[in-house]
């Protein structure tokens, strides 16, 4: 992952939530001196794993990026992280 993938996951572990607006992640990604607009946000949000987020498109043009993982995807990331330790 890059860094702006990770601290997009980061910004929902960091603030405990399953929900973030886009200017929310956004705003904590530049706490993390990571410079990303909310479009940018919502670029790399739908690059990453589609069974990882769900976008809803709000009425004052703001995203909300709800976190849900899938069975799949978390026994994929499960496999993926033991895998180096073998």
């Amino acid at each position: 992952m890059t860094n702006l993938q990770d601290g997009i996951l980061l910004a929902f572990i960091d603030q405990n939530t399953r929900q973030l607006k886009d200017t929310d992640v956004s705003i904590a990604l530049t706490r993390k001196n990571i410079a990303c607009s909310p479009e940018e946000v919502q670029r790399h949000v739908r690059s990453l794993s589609p069974a990882l987020f769900q976008l809803t498109f709000n009425a004052d043009k703001t995203v909300t990026i709800r976190v849900e993982p899938t069975v799949n995807y978390f026994f994929f990331f499960v496999f993926d992280y033991f895998s180096c330790f073998v």
